[in-house]
């Protein structure tokens, strides 16, 4: 389901190697965290496929702010 989404939400480039890259540079999460986040990501998948690296990048923002809040557990 993860690879769906980032194969059909994210632009072109941005592939599940870039997003993982990107979560552990910026958040410095490791893989099982990652994983974590990327799977409340198909909860939070775009309706549209995003039109840029940085609209992807916003976009995983958002989920691991998400998961950060508490709201993603229910709190």
């Amino acid at each position: 389901m993860i690879a769906r989404m980032i194969s059909s939400k994210m632009p072109s480039g941005f592939n599940i190697t870039t997003a993982r890259k990107y979560l552990t540079d910026r958040y410095g999460l490791q893989s099982s965290r990652q994983d974590s986040a990327l799977m409340l990501a198909i909860t939070m998948e775009p309706a549209a496929r995003l039109g840029s690296e940085g609209e992807a990048q916003a976009f995983l923002d958002d989920v691991t702010k998400y998961a950060a809040s508490g709201s993603a557990k229910g709190a």
